[in-house]
């Protein structure tokens, strides 16, 4: 071993520092030492690199787009059928990135598969190596779909067949109405079921109800009440009539009377003049008409004093005594006058007792025999609202399922048309194309990254080989030297 050689492993065994500055001439002198092995595995591993590539059969790549439109139907559950087209939603990058995540799909590969058949190749007809084959890649709203085949036909029909298969199924993954269609018919069901039942009950009642019976009886109980009060009104206002003419009569009677005393009172107020004035020469021809007035006074009014009795006067009676007996007579005609002038007045007054106007109505208190009527009027009125109230309530839930069962059928229409015309969520764009030119292999790419893969593992290779035995040099032994022992210090 020569001092230089010696010198050199004292360096690298002893690496020297100064002022905390890093001495790369240890690490470089390493690199040095250890170049064969670094430049051999970098060889290797372009050589390996470039082998695996050249070997790797010739690929053609065709590629078909799917742009993303994000069209919906909407169901309103009216006449009208709305079909929007609004873009992707407020997470636009999560559904996008999901959209493009979904291109590598296994049921879109066996949809695929299907429908190629026979003209796509045995070792593509498996869904794992079919779905190798595809890779999905997006910028935008675009979404590309690439496929790599030996057979630039086979790579084009691929494309195309997975561009549709993967337009259909998004559409249907997310384009289809969430609420589920049997559902909404099972919906319908229930509903045109309590509709039936609802009208059948009210079908049921509207055969069996009193309302027509009750409110016949209750225009019989009306009738029967105002033919009664017409019969007891009628009867009250005859026997009103009957006592009114009797009393009329009987003021006609007073009234009567009372002219006839008025006229014996002049009468006899004429007598006492001629009475007085004639003396008792004239009291037998007097005497005559004294009893003569006596007699029409008595005759006229049976109330006169009992003490005025109509008596016969003597012919040898004196003037005198006529005078007399004729002012007796005045005095009780006078007093019957007044009594008759009070009667009167009384009845012109209406102090006399009469049948007041609420007894001829029959006003106030029942009649005995109207009042049950009257009772059996009522309760026949309560029977019919009772009636009234449980027809209109059927009615009211008969129209109410009418209307639940009819807007249940409306949106099982709608859906229907919804399943028909589904909103789309990515349409294909552009079909592929039948590529010319097969798909670069990428040689120098792929040597220069195995080369610098292999350069980073063998300078890591050199370092621990070096720290574990640094007496090991490979550069030594490719120049023919051999390596000196180490020296004891």
């Amino acid at each position: 071993m020569t001092s230089e050689d010696a010198h050199v492993t004292t360096d690298i065994q002893q690496p020297q520092y100064y002022d905390d500055v890093i001495d790369l001439r240890a690490y470089i002198l390493v690199l040095v030492k250890f170049w064969p092995v670094i430049v051999g595995m970098v060889l290797v591993a372009v050589l390996a690199a470039a082998g695996l590539t050249l070997s790797r059969p010739t690929a053609y790549e065709a590629s078909a787009s799917v742009v993303i439109t994000e069209s919906r139907a909407e169901l309103s559950l009216v006449p009208e059928f709305k079909t929007s087209s609004e873009g992707l939603p407020t997470n636009a990058d999560a559904r996008r990135n999901a959209l493009i995540g979904l291109v590598k799909n296994p049921t879109i590969a066996a949809e695929a598969i299907a429908r190629l058949g026979d003209t796509l190749p045995i070792e593509l007809r498996n869904v794992a190596d079919l779905v190798e084959a595809v890779e999905g890649t997006g910028t935008g709203d675009l979404i590309t779909i690439s496929v790599r085949a030996q057979d630039p036909a086979v790579a084009m029909a691929v494309a195309n067949a997975w561009g549709v298969e993967y337009e259909r199924h998004i559409n249907q993954l997310y384009g289809v109405i969430v609420e589920s269609a049997e559902a909404v018919r099972r919906q319908s069901e229930r509903a045109k079921a309590d509709y039936d039942a609802a009208q059948s009950a009210l079908v049921t009642f509207a055969g069996a109800n009193r309302i027509a019976e009750l409110e016949m009886a209750i225009k019989e109980t009306q009738d029967i009440i105002t033919a009664t009060a017409k019969v007891q009104v009628e009867g009250r206002l005859a026997a009103f009539a009957e006592e009114h003419a009797e009393r009329v009569e009987t003021l006609a009677s007073l009234h009567d009377t009372r002219l006839r005393l008025g006229s014996l009172l002049d009468d006899a107020r004429a007598l006492e003049a001629q009475l007085a004035g004639g003396g008792d020469a004239d009291a037998a021809s007097n005497a005559l008409a004294l009893t003569l007035i006596k007699a029409q006074a008595y005759a006229s009014s049976a109330d006169m004093p009992a003490n005025l009795q109509v008596q016969l006067s003597p012919s040898d009676a004196s003037a005198s005594a006529q005078v007399a007996d004729v002012r007796a007579l005045m005095a009780a005609i006078e007093t019957r006058i007044a009594d008759l002038d009070a009667a009167i007045a009384a009845w012109e007054q209406g102090q006399t007792e009469e049948v007041t106007l609420q007894a001829l109505t029959g006003e106030g208190a029942l009649d005995p025999i109207i009042a049950p009527l009257h009772d059996r009027l009522r309760a026949l009125q309560a029977d019919l609202e009772a009636e009234r109230a449980t027809l209109q309530e059927l009615t009211q839930t008969r129209d109410l399922a009418w209307e639940t069962y009819t807007t249940v059928a409306r949106k099982v229409a709608e859906m229907n048309v919804g399943a028909a015309v589904q909103g789309t969520v990515v349409r294909l764009a552009a079909p592929a194309a039948l590529p010319t030119e097969p798909v670069s292999r990428k040689l120098m790419q792929t040597a220069a990254l195995a080369g610098a893969v292999a350069f980073m593992l063998a300078v890591g290779v050199a370092f621990v080989t070096n720290l574990l035995n640094p007496e090991v040099n490979p550069s030594a032994a490719v120049s023919g030297r051999r390596p000196a022992p180490a020296t004891q210090s």
